[in-house]
């Protein structure tokens, strides 16, 4: 019997440790799109700023609720004693509905019961009242302003959430696109050795160009060792932006650009007219979106201010008594309509429409600033976009030309009409080409990123809204 158990359980350990095993086989391919979608769902800045909006969202939501808030149960009482011994009781249980703009609604139903003389009755009744302001302006302007600090609040938390998207969302491009450099230089580094090493077995370099020759490999072996130490480093960084564990990544792909394509990335950015990129761009800046608000909401408050030198206000109350316990009781109902007037302090409103357009002319000038810096940055970014697309053409050509010198000189080389310091010349002037290629490669892309953020194009993707915020 024991031995049995002990077959039993390590038959389930087994079994345990290949659906681990499973669990833990690496399954993500990280790409330029999927590091976009890691990082905005799992980069613990992103989710940090997530809840800080969540919060500041629940926060005004509470502070527009009480003023503007649904009461399902006021219970009221009150004893009575009067200066003729009569006594009397009420209770009334009922529910209230006030709003935002200082009207309010309530009903209830209660008993009343008064004592006299030693005899004593009853009623049951049900009442309401109902108060709305008319031309009240002047309240709906205190209670706006009472609500700008908290939009202020709401405001900062949305841009800020905007602003660490696109922060955290760069920094794992940038780091992608870097790992994409170093894994094509690499290459290119690990092809060169190779060949020098093909020479050297194949004994086309003896004496002092063996020598000489190996001293070469180490030294490339060296610069292998440092772009693999890059390489790694890159990646232990990208998981981290990316919140995944390193053993679930499968392959990292890798970013090519041709700019001989027709079709070749960001390709768009060159072509496109300058103002359709501005207002792309506009359309998914935050700043000028939350500074939009600032005017609206500033000139609805001008608007009170303008017309908010009185509140009045019209208050309707009614009670209907449904059953008495007096010997002559009957229905009864009485019904109340009343005005109030109240006239405010003109300065006060002269100052609070004085602020708001102020505000309207601080938000009017913020946005034309806001404006200017993105034309200038979209400006320079596509000046350094047709730079560097020019830079590669040149520099593509440059590669096939030192290419071609080199594949030249090693045969001039391996027919002894050579020397071997003038093919190791022409094998760093290779490598020195690959370098400067594949190093403005990696600046168009990160001008490209900067695009795409500044352009939002990765906004609708992600479920972002700019508008509407």
């Amino acid at each position: 019997m024991k031995k049995a158990i002990f077959w039993l359980v390590l038959l389930l350990c087994i079994l345990t440790a290949g659906s681990t095993s499973k669990a833990q086989t690496p399954t993500q391919i990280i790409t330029a799109d999927r590091v976009i979608e890691l990082a905005f769902a799992r980069n613990p800045g992103i989710r940090a700023a997530r809840y800080r909006l969540e919060s500041a969202q629940h926060n005004f939501d509470l502070f527009e609720s009480e003023l503007s808030q649904f009461t399902p149960l006021v219970v009221d009482s009150k004893l009575v004693r009067e200066s003729d011994a009569e006594k009397g009781a009420e209770i009334t249980a009922g529910l209230e509905r006030e709003f935002f703009n200082g009207a309010s609604a309530d009903l209830s139903v209660g008993n009343s019961s008064v004592f006299e003389g030693g005899t004593q009755s009853h009623a049951q009744f049900v009442e309401s009242k109902i108060e709305f302001p008319l031309f009240s302006s002047n309240t709906k302007l205190k209670r706006l302003s009472e609500r700008t600090f908290e939009e202020n609040d709401l405001r900062e938390a949305r841009l800020n959430y905007i602003d660490e998207v696109r922060e955290q969302i760069e920094d794992a491009q940038e780091t992608f696109y870097e790992r994409t450099e170093a894994t094509a230089m690499l290459r290119a580094l690990i092809h060169h050795r190779g060949d020098l090493q093909m020479l050297v077995t194949s004994g086309a370099a003896d004496g002092n160009d063996r020598v000489e020759m190996l001293d070469r490999i180490g030294s490339l072996a060296s610069d292998i060792r440092e772009w693999e130490l890059r390489i790694e480093t890159r990646e232990i960084q990208l998981v981290q932006l990316l919140a995944i564990p390193r053993d679930s990544v499968a392959s990292i792909e890798e970013v090519s650009v041709d700019v001989s394509d027709a079709d070749h990335l960001g390709r768009h950015y060159l072509v496109e007219p300058f103002e359709h990129i501005f207002k792309r761009a506009l359309t998914h800046d935050t700043e000028s979106e939350i500074l939009q608000r600032v005017i609206e909401n500033a000139m609805e408050k001008v608007r009170l201010a303008e017309r908010g030198k009185w509140n009045i206000t019209v208050a309707m109350d009614g009670r209907y008594n449904y059953a008495e316990s007096r010997a002559d009781r009957h229905d009864s109902y009485s019904a109340g309509l009343g005005l109030r007037f109240k006239k405010f302090d003109h300065n006060v409103l002269r100052h609070s429409r004085a602020k708001a357009l102020a505000d309207v002319r601080s938000a009017e000038a913020g946005i034309e600033q806001r404006e200017a810096a993105l034309r200038s940055r979209i400006g320079e970014h596509k000046a350094e976009l047709d730079n560097i697309v020019g830079r590669i053409r040149q520099l593509s050509d440059l590669r096939a030309s030192r290419l071609r010198i080199y594949t030249f000189k090693r045969q001039d080389y391996l027919d002894h009409t050579l020397s071997l310091d003038e093919l190791l010349n022409a094998s760093r002037n290779l490598l020195r080409a690959e370098g400067d290629y594949h190093r403005t490669v990696a600046e168009y892309l990160r001008t490209i990123r900067s695009l795409d953020s500044l352009c939002g194009v990765y906004f609708a993707k992600l479920g972002l809204e700019i508008n509407g915020m």
